[in-house]
């Protein structure tokens, strides 16, 4: 996860400020980090706790499985 404050100007000309949390799943190579993909923003705790978990499913759905057969 990555935070950060975001500047927005608003319909009226004011400048509103948030604090926008964003959710990726990296991949990491030879100390070389690589965003494998970009899940969303986040404005609400509610939002972030689905971004996480939607993130996790696919970190989980990019790990292979080994095919190991075991001798009785």
């Amino acid at each position: 996860m990555v935070a950060y404050v975001r500047k927005v100007r608003t319909a009226s000309g004011a400048v509103a400020v948030q604090v926008q949390v964003q959710v990726q799943v990296v991949g990491k190579h030879r100390g070389q980090r690589t965003i494998l993909a970009h899940v969303g923003s986040a404005h609400t705790d509610a939002e972030l706790g689905i971004l996480v978990e939607a993130a996790r499913r696919i970190a989980a759905a990019d790990q292979g499985a080994l095919d190991i057969e075991v001798a009785a």
